[in-house]
């Protein structure tokens, strides 16, 4: 049933003064305009700001949310320098704000994610962080000694951006290896191990120089040197992971919150996909898990094989490829349902796990180094994508979650662009979690009021009246199902390929289809 008639039915009675307008209520009593618990929530951001830290400095975001909007939960996270979710002062202050906001009538789901106590993580478990293993491929010269730099990469997000990025710690080398290159890929008779002919020069968090000496320089071959580089963020695979993980939601159980978020969880991003493939997660841990999913073989030399095709090993190299990322997945899956049954046992069953489990909002090879594409897999009570997710994934989230409605993270640089959202939003089933208005070049608190104002809070408060009745999602009578693994191998021919384009044209020919993965 199309949701039009039901929108033109709320609306002719919101005209009629039958029906309170969120525009026309924001000098009510703060709990007025709240939707009961057992409503569809509404959902807006709280990213903490040093201000956030002064003194009682909380309240002035809280005061302006329960006066100004209608949400009921605030999904709040830390975007601060210098601190972490384990410091007692920070303990503190999230404690006494969560406190005020439901006095306010609102509640706070905190992001208690690792990624923000890395410090932490990294003074008890030293030996347990994220590495990256790169592999930098050179022609051998024949003359003399050879050598070759390689340096680390800049790995940052959303989570790093007001402090320490995920820095390289260290560097090292770990195989040097030669080869003959054929044009139909490498010769594996020729494969040979030279690391310990060879010298280290330097190895700093920055970069690994290493001299291939003129005795295994030799023309006509190509070495590939694997450089090892640990960075400040904790190993997904790490043994102390999920053990830590559950540490630090329990060391907030005496805050009032409504629940966690765990947001774009996986590992450190790679902004384009690694199209070289020449670089892949690495750490002992994961070699280990590796080796028990393989029948025990080597991760480091699977790794040069993954990234080059060798003679005749065409389906060996896509089969270790399915089951590198598998394991990727896999994993990130098992970090995600830990944490989900972590809040609901700390924080009791009927809190809220949120919020999205997407990082590049768009299914493909980004995504797919960032987490093994496990949207699909990465429960939550609501659900959750954020910014320019295909609807397809969307609709199929309120499927495998049971939701009537799916929430999108969304923000914009420009307000009319969040009155045309709301609507777009609604129509395919959804609801918007507000970010604070962009560009940051006015106040947060004006941003805010900006958002909260005008067209965009009159289309708002007629949307919200939909969250009493819609139980259901929207209807999409196609489903259309890729192959996970298939999407995931870059050695075979439905790489990158999720069905988005098949999708997208049931969608623009009136047609809503959900977009399943095999797995």
């Amino acid at each position: 049933m199309s949701l039009l008639p039901v929108f033109s039915l709320l609306i002719g009675l919101a005209s009629m003064g039958l029906i309170p307008c969120l525009a026309c209520a924001q000098t009510a009593d703060t709990l007025s305009h709240r939707l009961p618990p057992e409503a569809i929530p509404e959902l807006g951001c709280w990213f903490w700001s040093e201000t956030d830290f002064e003194p009682e400095g909380y309240r002035e975001f809280v005061d302006l949310v329960a006066t100004h909007s209608s949400y009921g939960y605030l999904t709040a996270s830390l975007r601060v320098p210098r601190r972490e979710l384990l410091d007692a002062e920070v303990h503190q202050q999230l404690k006494a704000a969560a406190v005020y906001a439901r006095e306010r009538g609102i509640e706070v789901v905190m992001d208690l994610d690792v990624r923000l106590a890395r410090r932490a993580f990294q003074a008890r478990y030293p030996d347990e962080l994220q590495q990256m293993l790169l592999l930098h491929e050179m022609s051998l010269s024949g003359e003399g000694a050879q050598t070759a730099e390689i340096r680390s990469r800049e790995l940052n997000d959303h989570y790093t951006g007001n402090t320490t990025p995920y820095i390289a710690l260290r560097g090292e080398v770990v195989r040097v290896v030669s080869y003959i290159m054929t044009p139909t890929g490498i010769d594996p008779h020729s494969l040979c191990d030279i690391t310990s002919a060879c010298e280290v020069l330097s190895a700093s968090p920055e970069a690994v120089k290493v001299s291939i000496p003129s005795e295994q320089n030799q023309a006509g071959r190509t070495a590939c040197v694997m450089v090892l580089f640990t960075h400040l963020a904790a190993d997904v695979f790490a043994p102390h992971l999920l053990a830590f993980q559950r540490e630090l939601l329990r060391q907030y159980a005496d805050a009032p919150f409504a629940g966690a978020c765990k947001d774009e969880w996986g590992f450190p991003p790679c902004f384009d996909g690694n199209p070289a493939k020449d670089q892949f997660w690495y750490s002992l841990a994961m070699a280990v898990a590796y080796a028990q999913c393989s029948g025990g073989r080597d991760l480091l030399a699977d790794c040069l094989l993954m990234s080059k095709a060798f003679q005749g090993m065409e389906e060996t190299r896509q089969a270790v490829i399915n089951y590198y990322t598998h394991l990727v997945w896999k994993r990130n899956v098992e970090c995600e349902t830990d944490f989900y049954e972590a809040v609901k046992e700390v924080f009791g069953p009927q809190t809220l796990v949120a919020t999205h489990p997407t990082w590049w909002p768009y299914p493909d090879a980004r995504e797919m180094m960032k987490n093994g594409l496990d949207w699909w897999a990465a429960k939550r009570d609501w659900a959750q994508t954020d910014e320019t997710t295909p609807f397809a994934a969307r609709t199929a989230l309120t499927k495998k979650w049971g939701s009537p409605v799916w929430h999108n993270m969304y923000y914009s640089s420009e307000k009319p662009n969040y009155e045309a959202s709301i609507w777009q939003h609604a129509l395919a089933g959804g609801r918007i979690n507000y970010h604070p208005l962009y560009p940051r070049d006015i106040s947060r608190i004006e941003s805010v009021k900006e958002l909260l104002r005008g067209e965009l809070a009159r289309a708002q408060s007629r949307v919200r009246l939909l969250n009493f009745i819609q139980k259901t999602p929207l209807d999409c009578p196609v489903a259309v199902i890729f192959g996970h693994a298939s999407a995931m191998n870059w050695a075979g021919p439905g790489y990158n390929d999720v069905g988005m384009a098949v999708a997208d044209a049931l969608w623009q020919a009136g047609y809503p289809a959900d977009l399943i993965p095999s797995s």
